[in-house]
């Protein structure tokens, strides 16, 4: 007779049989998707985006689910920790990998506890000022007014890139201005259009809405190349600075570390057909974002990268975990 195999063991392979069927029929269920931002930011939009997409797509729930706070940290947190079934998911920036440089406890890895689906976007961040408050028109005259107001002015900061390039900039400049923290970029924005702060960088689709109108005047873009949909914009090398570090940023699809394979594989292929469709191509210049397709293997490896890559940027802009 053959020997019965321990309860644990047969729990053990119900559950992962549970998970493949799950994983084949993927999406058979209400999906979530936490954004660690607030209603109307960049990432917000492009988020809805997706979900009402998806729900043409496969004709089942794609849900949004609003977790700000923290730079983003909550809703990461949140996903890092969930069930890896491949029914909560994580739409997130870069700012994913700066975690563990800009605090003393995370509280998650941002390589080995998620599990990548996809890169979808390329997101950019450009310095922004008020017109109506600020009257420079090029970052060489944001630079000398601010310099001219020793400990008077601050700069707004919403998530991890604009942070760290925020301050870059004021390192590199030698300038005397406040880094004034926000849960996110819309609330910094607003305190731009009202003069209580004097500048920030901000995600290219805030500014573009606000630059059309005449709001905000865009100064330059914290990146190594000009965007391909406002391509008029000069870097902020071009703009004068020229050891200013690259802080073009992505959106990326992640669910827990253990999610199954198969479900990471379906929804890669149904974002990436989204993202190269007509309705895609005319989100993605609507925003002022880039398409960016990946797979989960490829994005896995590139998040790893940008981890390190980040290291640099952290030690020449200044910032510690705090």
């Amino acid at each position: 007779m053959k020997p019965v195999k321990p309860l644990a063991g047969l729990l053990a392979i119900l559950f992962s049989a549970t998970l493949f069927a799950q994983a084949e029929t993927w999406p058979s269920r209400t999906t979530t998707i936490v954004v660690g931002y607030p209603p109307g930011s960049g990432i917000d939009t492009t988020a809805r985006f997706v979900a009402d997409q998806l729900r043409q797509k496969t004709g089942q729930p794609f849900v949004i689910e609003n977790r700000p706070g923290v730079l983003g940290r909550i809703g990461a947190g949140y996903v890092a920790k969930a069930k890896p079934d491949g029914y909560t998911a994580l739409l997130h920036p870069a700012s994913l990998v700066t975690y563990p440089y800009l605090f003393k406890d995370v509280g998650f890895d941002p390589v080995t506890d998620f599990a990548a689906v996809t890169t979808i976007t390329k997101v950019y961040y450009v310095l922004t000022v008020s017109p109506s408050h600020v009257p420079v028109g090029s970052v060489g005259e944001l630079t000398a007014y601010v310099r001219a107001r020793p400990g008077a002015t601050a700069y707004g900061s919403g998530a991890a890139n604009p942070e760290i390039a925020g301050t870059m900039y004021k390192n590199l400049m030698g300038l005397d201005s406040v880094n004034a923290r926000y849960p996110g970029l819309p609330p910094a924005l607003n305190d731009l259009l009202a003069g209580r702060i004097q500048f920030m960088f901000t995600d290219s689709t805030l500014a573009m809405a606000q630059a059309k109108g005449g709001k905000v005047r865009v100064l330059a873009v914290a990146a190594s190349n000009r965007m391909l949909t406002w391509p008029e914009v000069p870097t902020m090398v071009e703009a004068g600075i020229p050891d200013f570090g690259d802080f073009s940023s992505w959106m990326g699809v992640f669910f827990p570390a253990g999610a199954p394979m198969a479900a990471r594989q379906s929804f890669s292929r149904l974002l990436n057909e989204i993202m190269a469709s007509e309705e895609g191509k005319t989100h993605l210049p609507r925003f002022a974002m880039d398409p960016f397709p990946g797979g989960p293997e490829a994005t896995q490896e590139f998040v790893a990268t940008e981890y390190k890559r980040y290291a640099a940027l952290m030690k020449a802009s200044g910032i510690t975990p705090q």
